[in-house]
């Protein structure tokens, strides 16, 4: 009850938390998503991203230097200047919404956006066994929740390249003439996807399904295994900027986080692959303190798939475009080649990642990592 009264406060326009909204844009201080009737993540209309004296007010109740928001959330410096100046706001620069809905969290100025997995869309008896054949869509499903590409799976198969690309398909939401959803249980469809059974043969999909580890409904329920130190918050106290790091200034100090130094030497204590928490009201993963990863675009389009929501509903959570999330999550962000239309030259290859602010955002919001927390000042 005790964690209720904030809220309770807020509500009445009583306590510490309304007198410093009031020194905000009020449309700065509320989510910039929320859930439709639907159960689906829409955009907040009422939503605006703050203006530089907002983020300026905020730095102030929360008692941190420019800086210290640089590295918490991995920002460059210079970026980061144009969001909290008037001269780069008048440009059009806007803080993401992703970090600003993590810091106003965190501080307990807005509700914690907290969403429950739908979990993908595969029928229970084709998890269990191997009798039950697939539809291509859940075969889509189950290799995207794999991480693997289609060509590791047909090398660690031994399946025919060509046969599994006719076969992972992603399906198509039937419609009626209505421009309604076609029921569930309607006559000859599996479900609201329009799909059909796949090609493979019985021995060739049992092959598949221990492969991948397909063998209970949990290859969908629980979060997949990726990297522990993508699950960390631990960033680097000298990072503040996206190409290097940066000398701290004397008077810029560090926030409170870990010791580089000390994690580094008690890594090898640590898990390399993340571990589940089965607490209730805790989030899935358990705490890892070894400093930052970004995750690969198999680990990206892992968690993507296993929370079952649309491409474009966790584009809003992260505040990216959905090409640039669908481009991070394939193999064309591996080795990836930038080519400089003035020189005519191609870059060395180099993987694209996502920002840690992103990610992190999408961690917090399905309840995988601890959410970061700061400390206001009343």
């Amino acid at each position: 009850m005790s964690h209720e009264i904030p809220a309770i406060l807020q509500t009445l326009g009583l306590g510490t938390e309304a007198k410093l909204q009031t020194k905000f844009n009020p449309e700065c201080v509320v989510p910039p998503v929320k859930l439709s009737k639907a159960k689906n993540v829409v955009r907040n209309l009422a939503y605006e991203a703050p203006t530089p004296a907002d983020i300026a007010h905020f730095k102030d109740v929360a008692g941190m230097s420019t800086g210290e928001l640089c590295r918490i959330y991995c920002v460059d410096r210079r970026k980061m200047n144009s969001y909290i100046s008037q001269r780069g706001y008048e440009k059009g620069a806007r803080l993401p919404s992703s970090i600003w809905a993590s810091a106003l969290e965190s501080a307990e100025l807005i509700p914690r956006l907290k969403l429950k997995p739908k979990f993908a869309d595969i029928r229970d008896e084709v998890l269990r066994t191997s009798q039950a054949m697939p539809t291509k869509h859940e075969l889509y499903l189950i290799q995207g929740l794999s991480g693997l590409s289609i060509e590791e799976i047909s090398d660690k198969t031994g399946i025919e390249l060509g046969l599994l690309k006719t076969n992972i398909i992603r399906g198509t939401i039937v419609f009626d003439e209505d421009n309604q959803y076609v029921a569930e249980k309607a006559e000859n469809q599996i479900s609201r996807i329009s799909t059909t059974v796949t090609s493979l043969s019985r021995e060739q999909w049992a092959t598949l399904r221990d492969t991948l580890g397909v063998q209970t409904p949990a290859f969908v329920t629980l979060p997949p295994i990726i990297r522990a130190r993508t699950l960390s918050a631990n960033t680097d106290p000298a990072y503040s900027t996206a190409k290097g790091r940066d000398v701290v200034p004397e008077n810029d100090s560090a926030p409170e986080l870990p010791s580089i130094v000390k994690e580094l030497g008690e890594s090898s204590t640590e898990s390399e692959f993340s571990e589940y928490d089965f607490e209730e009201d805790t989030p899935y993963f358990r705490t890892c303190h070894s400093v930052f990863e970004p995750p690969e675009p198999r680990e990206l389009r892992q968690i993507a798939f296993w929370t079952g929501f649309s491409l474009r509903e966790l584009a809003l959570i992260m505040d990216i475009s959905v090409h640039d999330l669908k481009f991070l999550m394939s193999h064309y962000a591996i080795n990836h080649r930038t080519f400089n239309k003035r020189t005519g030259k191609e870059g060395n290859p180099k993987t694209k990642h996502l920002s840690y602010y992103q990610w992190r955002r999408l961690l917090e919001v399905f309840n995988l990592v601890e959410p970061i927390k700061f400390s206001i000042l009343r």
